[in-house]
């Protein structure tokens, strides 16, 4: 299986490192969890990495699961994106300073959905003590454009996939001047990975 996450990026005012979804992918890379063997990648911000990488990735691999993962630097909680949007947009520029606005595909639908029954894994969660939420806010930025990506390989292949938008967390909470209360620790973000492997595993 692949669990994806990203690099630090640049926004309006900050610089977002260390990326906690990145941090994640890294430390499971090479781990087995019950039957998963997990291949753990870190993605560059960058809109021609990604067009270069990604579905290469998952011609590679050919994961059963995969789970993307990105910063959302104004969430207090994880949030389980419902859909990906064919389109990637923005004013302030990747890592290589490009600026975009275009289709992901010219030859794909609108929008691909996510192709799991989320409602379940949530009560799962909820059950197990994580404070997580569905959402339909994932914007039209890079996190997007791995959602969309990922959510069209699972329809078409018939596998499972998954992104969660992810809170800031350790380091990055002392950077950005947020309360300890108020921060996730990266220990907690990679155990609610590991418990969404365990089900997605047992549900395959």
């Amino acid at each position: 299986m692949l669990v994806l996450g990203f690099d630090w990026f640049r926004g309006k005012d900050n610089v977002y490192y260390p990326n906690p979804s990145g941090l994640v992918a890294e430390e499971l890379d090479g781990m087995q969890i019950d039957n998963c063997l997990i291949k753990g990648v870190v993605l560059r911000v960058s809109l021609d990495y990604l067009r270069r990488k990604l579905e290469k990735l998952l011609e590679i691999f050919k994961p059963d699961i995969v789970i993307g993962l990105g910063l959302h630097p104004y969430t207090d909680k994880p949030v389980i994106e419902l859909v990906g949007y064919n389109l990637v947009y923005t004013e302030t520029g990747d890592v290589d300073g490009l600026v975009f606005h275009e289709e992901i595909s010219k030859t794909e639908r609108k929008t691909y959905t996510i192709p799991i029954e989320h409602k379940e894994l949530l009560r799962y969660l909820r059950k197990k003590g994580y404070s997580i939420r569905p959402g339909v806010s994932i914007g039209t930025y890079l996190c997007n454009y791995v959602a969309f990506t990922i959510y069209k390989y699972a329809f078409v292949e018939k596998k499972k996939a998954l992104f969660i938008h992810v809170p800031p967390a350790g380091e990055l909470c002392l950077r950005m001047s947020i309360p300890p209360q108020n921060c996730m620790g990266i220990n907690s973000l990679k155990e609610l990975v590991i418990d969404i492997i365990k089900y997605l595993g047992k549900a395959t």
